[in-house]
């Protein structure tokens, strides 16, 4: 075995990393005994889009940031790369629930919260695709011509992955059929 290549392979990635950060913040609904699951969490969502409420939201952002070293001909290489993958997950808590009330939001928000998941996922997809590609960007002429195929990947890279959200949210019609669904 080749011991420069071995060394290679454990080395290749040793500057590139993706850190990630997810907050989980609440919004209160109350329940009461003349309403539905359903009715309560409608009235109390913050969450409205197209005239339609939503119970959960998810909103995440990718950045990057590299270093790179220039040589003494202006060729260019990436000497290092961190992406970062924010998110934050809006959910209901609820308050003043019967027993009843309370096993079916127990169920509904667990699944509530995996589709929610689902979209952060999405996000560290992104995160780690941008951040595997200017790592591996090759030497280029010079630093401009570098910076700018790291940036158009990664701006490039955002656009289709909001296209991934949002077929995610159709093929789960919201997460209706993840369970994340109150009938009543």
């Amino acid at each position: 075995i080749n011991t420069a290549a071995v060394l290679m392979m454990f080395t290749t990635n040793i500057n590139a990393e993706v850190k990630t950060q997810l907050k989980y913040e609440y919004y209160t609904a109350y329940a009461d005994d003349e309403s539905t699951l359903l009715e309560a969490i409608n009235k109390s969502t913050p969450i409205i889009e197209d005239n339609r409420r939503y119970h959960g939201y998810t909103k995440w952002h990718v950045s990057w940031r590299y270093r790179w070293s220039e040589d003494e001909d202006g060729r260019c290489q990436i000497t290092s790369v961190t992406t970062t993958v924010t998110g934050n997950i809006l959910l209901p808590k609820l308050e003043d629930a019967n027993e009843e009330q309370t096993i079916e939001f127990n169920k509904y928000i667990k699944a509530l919260k995996e589709h929610e998941l689902g979209h952060y996922n999405i996000a560290k997809e992104a995160g780690n695709k941008i951040d595997e590609y200017i790592y591996g960007l090759p030497e280029m002429d010079n630093c401009k011509i570098l910076e700018k195929a790291a940036n158009d990947f990664g701006y490039k890279t955002i656009k289709e992955y909001r296209i991934v959200e949002k077929k995610y949210d159709a093929d789960t019609k919201h997460g209706k059929t993840q369970g994340a669904w109150l009938e009543k």
